[in-house]
């Protein structure tokens, strides 16, 4: 063990440093091609996009704050669909547990190899560059857009997609801002309430759990209001990507 956790932070650093000096749009076509070929293709080449995420999860859990937060979150939904596809197959096909348990982990390492992919992109972009990005890549429909009602209409129509892109990249980069701050949140009122009310019921603390959550989510999103409001970034200008670039 004194070998195995040098060795894995010197690997996730070589990973993210890596990954930083990738291009953002170049990181998200490939992490969306190669999620699409880990899900249609046979199980040689799952298993092969399956080896990265395992890579790519590892880097997150050492790199990222809340790594570890999301990866176990990830485990519970990976989990989850993993039981239910067993439970139907076997529903179906009552007694053939082999072929049951090979359905069921081949659609458990498919959710698992699209889930480490995409956390390739939190390792190697900020909100900010994410927003930027997908702007850029909704350049295109947008591009698409006014050729059609320009040329085909023949300005019939107005354009609508244009004024929207903006916001939709705002919005993105408050859910990846907002996501791993939800996680640190319920993390610390599990803790405080494990610690404060041990012996609470379930129901109970479940129902507590739920309106502090809320409470403290509502916080941080005022919080974020007041980050948007200072830095001014609810126009367009700020969420196109460089020219330079």
């Amino acid at each position: 063990m004194a070998f195995s956790r040098p060795f894995s932070e010197r690997l996730a650093r070589r990973v993210r440093s890596g990954l930083v000096r990738l291009d953002t749009r170049a990181l998200v076509a490939f992490v969306s091609v190669a999620g699409v070929l880990a899900w249609v293709m046979p199980w040689p080449v799952t298993a092969f996009f399956f080896a990265a995420a395992c890579v790519i999860a590892l880097t997150a859990v050492v790199e990222l704050r809340d790594g570890r937060a999301a990866l176990a979150a990830y485990g519970i939904f990976v989990l989850i669909w993993t039981v239910s596809q067993l439970m139907l197959y076997l529903f179906e096909h009552p007694g053939e547990f082999g072929a049951a348990n090979v359905q069921a982990a081949l659609l458990g390492g498919r959710l698992f190899t699209l889930l480490g992919l995409a956390l390739a992109v939190p390792l190697a972009a900020t909100p900010l560059t994410l927003g930027r990005t997908l702007t850029w890549y909704l350049g295109w429909l947008v591009g698409a857009e006014k050729w059609v009602c320009g040329t085909l209409l023949r300005g019939k129509v107005r354009p609508v997609l244009a004024e929207g892109v903006w916001r939709a990249a705002l919005a993105l980069s408050l859910m990846m801002a907002f996501f791993p701050r939800s996680l640190r949140a319920m993390k610390e009122l599990r803790r405080s309430m494990l610690m404060r009310a041990p012996r609470l019921r379930l129901h109970k603390r479940m129902a507590l759990m739920g309106l502090a959550l809320i409470r403290v989510v509502s916080s941080q999103t005022w919080d974020m209001t007041l980050a948007i409001a200072s830095r001014n970034v609810y126009r367009p200008e700020p969420w196109e990507w460089p020219k330079h670039s």
